[in-house]
């Protein structure tokens, strides 16, 4: 019976995803959405590859350092164009990988806390189908490895409140920390990491504070 019970599970992981990738990969066809701040995006990071810096050259000629963007999603980029790779189709498998993998995580992750395969289908499956992550993974933009990152981080953050584990605190820091260098807006999953720890930890205040505390000092450092 858990033999079959696990089969089932693991059936309703990879089927959320194998309908996210599906559905993701025909938005993609003719390959990843470029324009706007994606332009910017692989061309900051084909400058760095140049040997240029991590910016774009001025219509005036003059080199500019990364203008209003953070940095982290263009050298993500530019990592990959080191290896050989082309940034601007390699942004797209990077997209469909990423978006795989969230839908993955957040899959177990609603099976570990509600015990029932359904939900964590169903879960899976809502992320899969969204109208608003569909279209924001179909670009080379920096969302797809945001959302990756913060809900890595807070599902690590889980995990640390529940096992009092200090690798946990520490991975989900790491994580929140370079979601916000890779988007700004990511702050919110500090923040809400933050809050958590002072709420939902086990501990007299003194100790809630102090693990807070912790968990922004490591989330800066990236």
């Amino acid at each position: 019976m858990q033999m079959v019970e696990r089969i089932l599970e693991k059936f309703a992981v990879i089927t959320a995803a194998a309908v996210g990738i599906y559905l993701l990969a025909v938005s993609m066809r003719l390959g990843p959405g470029v324009g706007g701040d994606a332009v910017i995006y692989i061309t900051s990071a084909k400058n760095l590859l140049a040997g240029n810096g991590l910016g774009l050259v001025n219509p005036a000629g003059d080199f500019r350092l990364l203008p209003y963007f953070p940095p982290f999603y263009p050298l993500f980029l530019a990592f990959f164009g080191l290896l050989g790779f082309p940034i601007a189709k390699t942004a797209g498998i990077l997209n469909i990988i990423l978006f795989a993998l969230t839908i993955v995580s957040v899959s177990i992750w609603i099976k570990k806390r509600t015990k029932n395969t359904a939900a964590s289908f169903l879960g899976g499956l809502l992320l899969a189908c969204s109208p608003i992550l569909i279209p924001a993974y179909s670009w080379t933009m920096s969302e797809p490895l945001c959302i990756f990152l913060g809900v890595a981080g807070l599902i690590m953050l889980d995990l640390h409140l529940e096992n009092h584990t200090p690798r946990y605190l520490f991975v989900s820091a790491i994580c929140c920390g370079l979601s916000f260098l890779t988007r700004y807006s990511a702050a919110a999953y500090i923040a809400m990491a933050g809050i958590f720890l002072l709420c939902f930890q086990k501990q007299e205040l003194k100790k809630r504070i102090c693990g807070a505390f912790q968990f922004g000092l490591i989330s800066v450092f990236p």
